[in-house]
């Protein structure tokens, strides 16, 4: 697990530092899945089909087709690249690292993993139905909660309300609901059923699991076109964490625009 645990410090780093452009167009030297950009490496991705246009489902299932497929990518530790994750950052350490070699690493490592689909990792849907809700508190540091409050105002000046919405988990979507070209999408009733309490994996026929990922409801603005969720993400042995994002509706596709972590592991 050594390595998972350098991946997220590592990626959290990056994560932490990238952050800081939250008020530009989210960071346009990261690749951004499903979007176009000719400051970023978005026609890449596009062009390499990581994700098909899709008309046949409901509007919430394509806001959170979009976040599943930009969390996967951006924001998983490259974990859907399975054994070859690492090769993403080798060389590299939290203290010094390069995104530009870092991304181009990853969008090459795509193209080679798009070749033969039978490699792809599996993300697993949190289908838990003995913990409907999340816990999320706005207590403890000040300044830290004074920034949450910041970011929910935006949406809605009754906090309790939002924060009712992002602590209840969306279960409504099955795994067919997912389009998801860089891994394979699976359900698990409950964390436990893939990682044991030491963070080992207990399903022995995966080849290799990207993580086991919860998301709240949805909190809209009054256009519809950017909204806030809390997720989840266990991906193992000291490799977890727990963030509110905001989500930009940019060219009928939604890209999350800035991410707060309330903890991690």
């Amino acid at each position: 697990m050594k390595y998972i645990f350098f991946f997220c410090v590592l990626c959290l780093t990056v994560s932490f530092r990238e952050n800081k452009l939250v008020n530009t167009v989210h960071n346009t030297d990261k690749i951004n899945i499903g979007r176009s950009s000719e400051k970023c490496l978005t026609n890449f991705v596009v062009n390499s089909h990581i994700i098909n246009s899709v008309t046949n489902i409901s509007n919430d299932v394509n806001t959170y087709n979009d976040v599943l497929n930009d969390l996967i990518y951006n924001h998983f530790y490259s974990r859907f690249l399975g054994s070859s994750a690492r090769k993403v950052y080798e060389g590299m350490s939290p203290s010094k690292f390069d995104t530009a070699i870092m991304h181009r690493r990853q969008r090459n490592m795509t193209q080679d993993l798009l070749k033969n689909k039978a490699r792809l990792c599996v993300i697993y849907l949190n289908k838990d139905t003995l913990n409907k809700n999340f816990t999320i508190k706005l207590d403890g540091d000040e300044r830290f909660a004074s920034i949450l409050k910041n970011i929910i105002a935006k949406y809605d000046n009754d906090i309790s309300k939002v924060l009712d919405k992002l602590s209840a988990r969306e279960q409504r979507y099955k795994p067919s609901d997912f389009h998801v070209q860089i891994a394979k999408v699976s359900a698990v009733y409950g964390v436990n059923k893939i990682y044991d309490k030491y963070g080992e994996s207990t399903n022995r026929n995966d080849d290799c699991i990207v993580g086991v990922v919860s998301m709240s409801k949805i909190v809209f603005n009054k256009e519809k076109d950017k909204g806030l969720l809390y997720y989840d993400f266990f991906c193992g042995n000291k490799c977890a964490k727990g963030e509110i994002i905001e989500i930009l509706k940019i060219n009928n596709r939604w890209k999350i625009i800035n991410a707060v972590q309330l903890w991690v592991s």
